[in-house]
C-alpha cells in the first residue's frame, strides 16, 4: 500500500493519539491506518486530528460487532460538549458487506433527501470476526481468508435527529435491493444469455452492456393481459408490487427495449430500460429491468447486434455511401442521437428521424423533433440549435420551456456538443396521460427567444424598429454598455426604447428624460417611471418625493448605469402606482413627465400642490396658478394650512380645472370670446361651490375664485419662473386691515415678493425680508410708516420686499442668490406695468 508521505506522517499521529487515549486497545492502532489509507491528500490537515480521530472512534465502535449480511449504520451530528468533537457537518456511518454498486446507491438515496455530500471515505477492510461476529483483526488490501467489509464514512449537509433516522432507514433499504440485485445478477445475466437464439442483441446487453436489476417471466393471452409466472422473480423483482402488475410492450417485435417512468433505485437514478423478450411461438415474455451500462453508449451504433444493420438498411448506408459526404453527414447524426432512443425505436421511424435532422444541413436555426417513448407517459424532444447560442445555462431553460410545452411535471435533459455547427439538447418530459400535445412550432419560437443571447436580441430589435443602420450605430452607441443587472432584468424588446431615449440624451444637450409605461402583466394602475439622467447620479431619496408630490406612490425601484465612452447615463426604473379612479391616458402620461422634468429642472416648486396635475389634469405651469394663489394665502393670514388647503383642492379635481380656465379666460391674450367664457365658467363653478358640504372645502374653494376675480393683471403668460399678479385689495375681504389701494404679489421657485402701494402715486423702496412666513405683514406695516413719511412729499407711499426660499450656506453664494432673486423680483414687477408709445400700450400685451 503505498501512502503519500505527509499522509503517512499524519497516519502516525493518529495511532500516537489512540496509544495515548486508548492505550488497552491495540486493534484500535491497527484499524486506523488502514481505515484512513485512502483518504485524500490534504483532507487531514483541513480538519482538527482530534475530530479526524473521533469520527473513525464512532465509526470503529459502530463496526465493532457485526453478523455477515448484516447492515449497521449510524448518522452522527456531533457536539462539542456531548460527544467531545464537533463538526459543521452530520456524519453517516455505514458497515456492510463489501458489493458492486454500494457507494453509489447510497449517494442517490442523499440526493433523493437532497442532501450535499462534503467528504467520503470509503475502505474496504478484510477483517477477521470470531464466532459472536465481534471484530478481532483488520487488513486494509485482502487477506487470506477473512471478511471484506465496506466502511463507508460520508459528511453530509447538518441535519436534525428526525432527518438523520429517515436517512438511516433509507440506507438500510438501499443495501438490501443492492444485495438482491447482487446476489441474482449472476442468474438474471444466464437468462437473457439463455434466449440469445431469439436476437442477437441479447447476448450482446448480457455480455457487459446492461446492469441487471430485475427480472421476471410473464404469460401472455390473447387479450394482451400480462400475468406474473410466480417464482420467476429476480433482484428487484421479488417481493415488488409493480413487477406483478407490469403494463403491456406494444409493438410486435420479437425484442422490446423501453425506458419505464421508474428510476432505478440501484447504481444510478436514471429511468429504468426494460427488455422485454417474446420469443416466436411463445406465449411467455421475459423481462429484464436495469440500465444500459456505461459501454452501450460509447460503441457504435453500427456495431450494435440488430439494431446497426437494421438501420444501415433502413437509412441505404452502403460501404460506399458511408465514406460520401452525405454518408458521413448521416452516421455524424445517427451516433450523436441519445442511445436510448436509438435502442427503443423501431427502424423506420429512427430512419425517418435522422432524415429529417440531415436534412438541416447545418442551418442556423432552431428545430425541434418530438420522438414519444414506446413505454409510459413520457416524450423525448430533441432540440437543435446554433452552436453560438449555447451557454451552460441554456440547457436547464430549454428544458423548463419543453415541460411547460407538455404541462410535464417531471423533465430531464442532456446537452451533446460535436463537431458540428449545431448543438443538440435533448429533454425527456412526463406528460400527462394521452398522446403529446404540444404546437412545435411554437416551442421552436419560444426556444429561439430563450436561446438568442441578449445582445442578439436587442440588435435584432432594433434593427426591426429604426432600420439596420441606425440600430445598429445605437446599439453600438449604447445598448452594447447595457449592464449585467439590466440585461437579468429587461427583455431586450422593452430595452429599445429605454436605448432610444438614453442614445438622443448623449446626441443632444438635455441632461434628462423620463418615460411612463405600463406592462402588459402589471395589474390596473400599476405603472414604470423611469427616470434618464445624463452626467452625474441622482439620489433615489431626492427622486422619490417628487413622485410623491405628483400623487404617484412609489413601489420599487432599481436603478442602472450605462458607461459609454467617456458618458455616463443613470437610469431609474421605479415602479408606481396611480390613485384609484385615476386614467392616465397619453396627454396625461405628458403632463406627469413635463412636471417632473420641471421639478429636477428647479422651474417648479415640489409640494402637494403638484398632484393635481394627475387630480384634476391641469398643466405643471397652471398649478404654479393655484400655488401661487395658496402661498399668496399664507401671506393674508388665512387660517388653514397649506398642507391643508392642498388636500382640499384635491378633493375638487374639477372646480380646480374650472378655477384654472377662468383665470385662463380672464387674462390669456389668445382668447377672443372672453366674456362668454367667463360667463359660462362662472355658472358652472357657482353649481360646483354651492354642492359642497363641508364649510372648510366651501371657504377654501371660495377664496381662491376670490382671488382670481380680484385679480387684474398677470405675468403667467411670459412664461417667467416666477408669476406675478396685480390685485384689487379692495375686492379681497380676507385681506388685514389696512388695506393697501394696489398689489403686486410674486410667486417663484426661488423668489417670493410683495409691493404694496397706498395709492396710484406712491413713492417707497424695496427690501430683503428674512421673514418667509410673514413678510407681508412686515412690509404692510413698513408701507403704514412710509405713507408717514411721504405725507408732506407724495400723496401717499409704497413698500416691498422679498424672500429668498433657497438660501444658500455659503455666505458668498448666499449673495448671488439674495441678487439673483432680486433681480427676478423687478422683472416680475416690470412685466405687469406698460410701456406706453404714443399713447398706446400696443395691440398685444402679454401678461
Amino acid at each position: 500500500m503505498q501512502v503519500h508521505p505527509e499522509m503517512a506522517e499524519a497516519l502516525d499521529r493518529l495511532r500516537e493519539l489512540a496509544a495515548v487515549r486508548q492505550p488497552d486497545d491495540p486493534l484500535l492502532r491497527q484499524f486506523l491506518p488502514r481505515y484512513y489509507s485512502e483518504l485524500p491528500e490534504g483532507e487531514v490537515d483541513d480538519r482538527k486530528l482530534d475530530d479526524v480521530y473521533a469520527v473513525a472512534v464512532a465509526h470503529y465502535a459502530l463496526g465493532r460487532v457485526r453478523a455477515p449480511g448484516e447492515t449497521v449504520t449510524r448518522v452522527v451530528s456531533p457536539d462539542q460538549e456531548r460527544d467531545g468533537w464537533r463538526s459543521a457537518h452530520s456524519v453517516l456511518l455505514v458497515v456492510a458487506d463489501d458489493m458492486p454498486f454500494l457507494v453509489d446507491t447510497m449517494r442517490m438515496v442523499l440526493e433523493r433527501r437532497g442532501l450535499g455530500i462534503h467528504l467520503l471515505v470509503h475502505p474496504m477492510l478484510t477483517v477477521e470476526r470470531d464466532s459472536a461476529h465481534r471484530l478481532t483483526a483488520v487488513e486494509s488490501d485482502g487477506g487470506d481468508g477473512g471478511l471484506v467489509e465496506a466502511w463507508t464514512q460520508i459528511e453530509i449537509d447538518r441535519t436534525d435527529a428526525a432527518t438523520g433516522a429517515a436517512v438511516e432507514a433509507d440506507v438500510l433499504a438501499a443495501v438490501e435491493d443492492v444485495r438482491r440485485v447482487v446476489a441474482d445478477f449472476v442468474a438474471m445475466r444466464e437468462r437473457m444469455e439463455s434466449l440469445a437464439e431469439v436476437d442477437p442483441i441479447l447476448p450482446w446487453l448480457a455480455g457487459g452492456q446492461f446492469v441487471f436489476l430485475g427480472a421476471a417471466d410473464y404469460d401472455l393471452d390473447k387479450g394482451g393481459t400480462v400475468v406474473l409466472r410466480a417464482g420467476t422473480e429476480l433482484g428487484l423483482a421479488r417481493g415488488d408490487e409493480r413487477a406483478a402488475h407490469p403494463r403491456p410492450m406494444p409493438g410486435q417485435r420479437a425484442v422490446v427495449i423501453a425506458r419505464t417512468d421508474d428510476a432505478a433505485r440501484v447504481f444510478r437514478a436514471d429511468r429504468q430500460t426494460v427488455v422485454a423478450v417474446r420469443p416466436a411461438g411463445s406465449t411467455i415474455e421475459h423481462r429484464f429491468v436495469g440500465l444500459l451500462a456505461t459501454n452501450a453508449y460509447r460503441v457504435s451504433v453500427f456495431d450494435v447486434p440488430t439494431v446497426g444493420e437494421a438501420v444501415r438498411q433502413q437509412l441505404g448506408l452502403t460501404e460506399a455511401r458511408l465514406h460520401s459526404h452525405s454518408g458521413r453527414a448521416t452516421r455524424t447524426v445517427l451516433e450523436s442521437l441519445p442511445r436510448d432512443l436509438v435502442l427503443e425505436l423501431e427502424p423506420e421511424a429512427l430512419g425517418r428521424l435522422v432524415g429529417d435532422i440531415v436534412g438541416l444541413q447545418e442551418r442556423q436555426l432552431v428545430r425541434v423533433f418530438e420522438v414519444p417513448e414506446p413505454v409510459g407517459p413520457w416524450v423525448t424532444v430533441l432540440v437543435y440549435l446554433p452552436r453560438t447560442r449555447f451557454t451552460a445555462e441554456l440547457p436547464e431553460r430549454v428544458a423548463d420551456a419543453v415541460a411547460q410545452a407538455y404541462g410535464a411535471d417531471r423533465r430531464t435533459f442532456e446537452p451533446f456538443l460535436g463537431a458540428s455547427s449545431l448543438a443538440r439538447i435533448a429533454v425527456s418530459a412526463r406528460r400527462p396521460a394521452g398522446p403529446p400535445r404540444a404546437d412545435l412550432d411554437a416551442l421552436a419560437r419560444l426556444i429561439d427567444e430563450r436561446s438568442t443571447s441578449w445582445p442578439d436580441r436587442l440588435r435584432a430589435a432594433l434593427g426591426a424598429e429604426l432600420g439596420e443602420e441606425r440600430g445598429r450605430a445605437l446599439y453600438e452607441q449604447v445598448g452594447a454598455y447595457a449592464p449585467a443587472a439590466y440585461r437579468a432584468a429587461v427583455v431586450p424588446e422593452r430595452a429599445v426604447g429605454d436605448v432610444r431615449r438614453i442614445g438622443s440624451l448623449l446626441d443632444g444637450s438635455a441632461e434628462l428624460t423620463t418615460s411612463l409605461g405600463h406592462d402588459i402583466d402589471s395589474p390596473p394602475g400599476e405603472w414604470r417611471f423611469r427616470v434618464y439622467r445624463r452626467g452625474l447620479p441622482a439620489a433615489l431619496s431626492e427622486l422619490l418625493p417628487l413622485l410623491d408630490h405628483l400623487g404617484l406612490q412609489a413601489l420599487d425601484e432599481q436603478p442602472y448605469t450605462f458607461r459609454a465612452g467617456d458618458e455616463r447615463v443613470f437610469l431609474y426604473d421605479i415602479g408606481v402606482r396611480v390613485p384609484a379612479g385615476v386614467e392616465l391616458d397619453e396627454r396625461r402620461r405628458g403632463e406627469l413627465q413635463q412636471a417632473f422634468g420641471d421639478l429636477v429642472a428647479g422651474d417648479v416648486e415640489s409640494d402637494g400642490f403638484n398632484r393635481l396635475v394627475l387630480q384634476a389634469g391641469v398643466t405643471a405651469r397652471e398649478v404654479s396658478i393655484v400655488r401661487a394663489y395658496g402661498k399668496y394665502l399664507r401671506q393674508i393670514g388665512f387660517a388653514f394650512s397649506q398642507q391643508y388647503i392642498e388636500d382640499t383642492l384635491g378633493r375638487h379635481p374639477s372646480l380646480v380645472a374650472d378655477l384654472v380656465a377662468l383665470f385662463h379666460a380672464r387674462f390669456d391674450p389668445a382668447v377672443t370670446d372672453r366674456d362668454a367664457r367667463q360667463a359660462v365658467l362662472e355658472e358652472r363653478l357657482a353649481a360646483a361651490l354651492d354642492a359642497i358640504p363641508s364649510l372648510d372645502d366651501d371657504r377654501i374653494c371660495r377664496i381662491f375664485l376670490t382671488l382670481i376675480r380680484a385679480t387684474v393683471r398677470t405675468n403667467h403668460y411670459r412664461a417667467r419662473r416666477a408669476i406675478s399678479f396685480k390685485l384689487d385689495p379692495a375686492a379681497i375681504p380676507e385681506l388685514p386691515l389696512p388695506r393697501p389701494r394696489h398689489e403686486i404679489w410674486v410667486c417663484g421657485p426661488r423668489v417670493e415678493g410683495v409691493h404694496l402701494r397706498g395709492g396710484s402715486i406712491a413713492r417707497g423702496g424695496l427690501r430683503w425680508s428674512d421673514r418667509r412666513e410673514d413678510f407681508r405683514t412686515e412690509v404692510l406695516g413698513l408701507m403704514k410708516a412710509q405713507m408717514v413719511k411721504n405725507a408732506v412729499i407724495v400723496p401717499t407711499g409704497a413698500k416691498g420686499g422679498f424672500v429668498v426660499k433657497r438660501p444658500p450656506a455659503d455666505p458668498e453664494d448666499l449673495r448671488t442668490e439674495v441678487v439673483e432673486c432680486y433681480k427676478a423680483f423687478i422683472r416680475s414687477l416690470l412685466d405687469l406695468t406698460d410701456n406706453l408709445v404714443g399713447g398706446s400700450g400696443g395691440s398685444r400685451v402679454e401678461r
